[in-house]
């Protein structure tokens, strides 16, 4: 049975403790509502999801009287109070009967509390609070501004008053020195929390996640999930998993399974454990997307200790002995770490069953029909492209899912059970025309080694160029084992090309490119000049076999401003992709390669099939994995298209400066 979750902390010893180091910050820092110039949130995200203040949004001011606003809150930043009060008044009288000249006043007002901290001071704050011929959003600021006051004052239930009373949302108003934001809304979740509306709480947490520091961001989810567990019953979280804003979803969900796996027999037939598994692998997303990995991986170990003994088996065929053996032990190194093998959970809820394919198109036969007869319910692998063909006829006999990790993309063209995920040179291709076209240069010259994938290369951006307005102006062969490429460099520059694009392998085209520059073709980004002393400059494309160290190593100075499309790197944006780099690292060691990226997705798309959709037989995980949409990958939204190619888009990396920088996602 699963260890019960630690006890939750008493819930009012906590508030206190939270609210006693609320007010020991506020005395220590001095914080006032006209520190630093206002800052406007109608741009976060927060601020689309759950709208600002009291639901209003403050007119639009005009740029003279906004300019004056900042002008007085800088004087209040920089510790003169008094002319900061002259400063708002003078805005007050200059401009009346406008918005700008309500909110002048609240802060002039706001500064004499400032100036004089007594009773008396906070009344013409508390007069704008309640004056309901002011604007809501005005006088969110106003009340806003008067609990931060009182709380400064030590004066907390006060300030909670008039929370509970005169503030009408749980975000911030649109118009507030950011340094305040994480203070008042700390007070907003307690004042929401003294009077039972915990849900109101959680969405001003979400704020303070959002706009605080990392010492806030902790703050606010465990704040947040001790409210979750102790003032949200079951149908609750339940509402709340489908939540547009993540950090209420996962702080939602994780409450919910927390307080489901206390009584784990109540959890162990097969529908719970499906609806378990189905909330715990939402759950385990957002947690990583609001930072709480730890959380999401403790949730991830209740969950695999609760599913029993393992019955649900998946295949990998790799190459383990012969020529490709090192690419078949990183792509086994992803699987594992996907099957989650070096987590502390004793009943595995998927088992990896390996075959050696031996680095033939014979083995990798034979291995099919070894999974076949061990009962496995899908096959990842191969890599190779001979051996992902032999694969994919012997699975489609069996109706057996095969996910194919080759260059291949006729391998997935076998059957409708046979599927490819790994580099897309297609939709590489795709994209770099794409960025080509929409930098405004048309005139491409391709040069290609003169070998099968050379030549598939230069296919794929003839059959694509038109479709994006580029006009090939010459695709020149050459040879692979020579040393001197000046032929094919003259040819390009007789072109007038404006662009260039190599599909080659890292070592060769920095032995190439200098025999471009010899031409005066350099690369340069596409905003650079098209010539500057006597040098004519190319937007140069390259595809993933680029995108290695060796560039960099052997000629970095030929390459800058290049610009390369990957289907993934270890510089992606995004929580998994870290936490795949930072769990390789520590559980295999050294830096994960393509081959096991890609064998991690793809076992991590099989195990949310067959877990959480309960996809658990061949027929059904064929149809299951054919679906497919949206799913997350470790370079984003993973979909599988008709003909049985899964895909996420490719990823633009430009070299700059003597390193890989990711640019942007088509």
């Amino acid at each position: 049975m699963p260890a019960a979750p630690s006890p939750t902390p008493q819930p009012h010893r906590r508030t206190r403790a939270l609210l006693g180091a609320l007010i020991a910050l506020l005395l220590a820092l001095g914080t006032a509502c006209t520190h630093t110039p206002a800052t406007r949130l109608d741009d976060s995200p927060g601020a689309r999801q759950h709208g600002v203040g009291g639901g209003e949004d403050l007119p639009e001011l005009d740029e003279e009287v906004q300019a004056a606003l900042d002008d007085a809150h800088r004087l209040a930043a920089a510790g003169h109070p008094a002319q900061a009060r002259d400063a708002f008044l003078a805005i007050a009288a200059q401009h009346p009967n406008t918005p700008g000249a309500e909110l002048a006043s609240v802060f002039a007002a706001n500064a004499d509390a400032r100036l004089d901290p007594s009773p008396g001071a906070l009344e013409p704050l508390a007069d704008a609070a309640a004056d309901s011929s002011l604007p809501t959003p005005t006088r969110a600021v106003a009340a806003a501004c008067l609990a931060l006051a009182l709380a400064r004052n030590a004066q907390l239930d006060q300030a909670l008053d008039t929370l509970d009373s005169l503030y009408p949302g749980q975000a911030p108003p649109t118009v507030l020195p950011r340094a305040d934001l994480p203070d008042l809304l700390i007070l907003i979740a307690e004042a929401r929390t003294r009077h039972g509306r915990h849900t109101d709480a959680i969405v001003a947490l979400s704020w303070l996640f959002e706009l605080g520091d990392p010492d806030q961001r902790r703050l606010a989810r465990a704040r947040a999930l001790e409210l979750a567990r102790t003032g949200l019953n079951p149908d609750e979280r339940l509402g709340l998993l489908d939540h547009p804003d993540d950090f209420v979803a996962a702080i939602a969900g994780a409450a919910w399974l927390l307080d489901q796996l206390l009584d784990p027999d109540d959890a162990r037939g097969p529908d719970a454990r499906a609806r378990l598994a189905d909330i715990g692998e939402k759950t385990s997303a957002r947690l990583l997307r609001i930072d709480d990995a730890t959380l999401a991986d403790e949730l991830d170990a209740r969950l695999d200790a609760l599913a029993g003994p393992a019955v649900l088996r998946v295949g990998a065929l790799l190459p383990l002995s012969g020529a490709d053996k090192h690419v078949g032990q990183h792509a086994l190194d992803g699987l594992l770490l996907a099957q989650r093998a070096f987590r502390p959970s004793p009943n595995p809820r998927i088992t990896l069953v390996v075959e050696d394919t031996r680095s033939t198109p014979e083995g990798a036969r034979d291995g099919v029909d070894k999974l076949a007869s061990a009962g496995v319910t899908a096959i990842v692998g191969p890599l190779s492209n001979a051996e992902a063909r032999a694969a994919a006829d012997a699975a489609e006999r069996r109706h057996l899912p095969l996910v194919s990790l080759s260059l291949d993309p006729a391998v997935a063209d076998v059957g409708p059970s046979i599927f490819r995920y790994f580099i897309d040179s297609t939709r590489e291709v795709d994209a770099l025309l794409a960025y080509t076209r929409t930098v405004g240069h048309t005139r491409l010259a391709v040069l290609y080694p003169d070998v099968p994938f050379g030549r598939e290369a230069r296919a794929l951006v003839e059959k694509a160029a038109a479709a994006h307005g580029v006009e090939i102006v010459t695709a020149t062969p050459y040879d692979p084992a020579s040393r001197d490429f000046s032929a094919a460099a003259a040819a390009v520059a007789r072109t007038h090309a404006d662009a260039v694009f190599i599909p080659d392998v890292a070592s060769r085209v920095s032995v190439l490119m200098p025999f471009l520059a010899a031409e005066q073709l350099w690369c340069a980004p596409a905003d650079r000049p098209s010539t500057t002393e006597g040098r004519r400059h190319l937007t140069c494309l390259g595809n993933v076999t680029w995108y290695d160290d060796a560039l960099l190593r052997d000629g970095a100075s030929y390459f800058n401003g290049a610009t390369i499309a990957a289907s993934w790197t270890r510089d992606a944006d995004g929580e998994l992709n870290d936490r795949f780099l930072r769990e390789h690292r520590a559980m295999i060691g050294g830096e994960p390669d393509v081959f096991a990226a890609f064998a991690f997705d793809a076992m991590r798309l099989l195990r949310r099939a067959i877990l959480n959709l309960g996809f658990t037989t061949p027929t059904t995980l064929q149809t299951g994995i054919a679906a497919t949409a949206g799913f997350d990958g470790l370079t984003g939204p993973v979909t599988v298209d008709p003909r049985g190619d899964i895909f996420a888009a490719p990823l633009l990396i430009s070299v700059q400066d003597g390193r890989f920088v990711l640019t942007r996602t088509p």
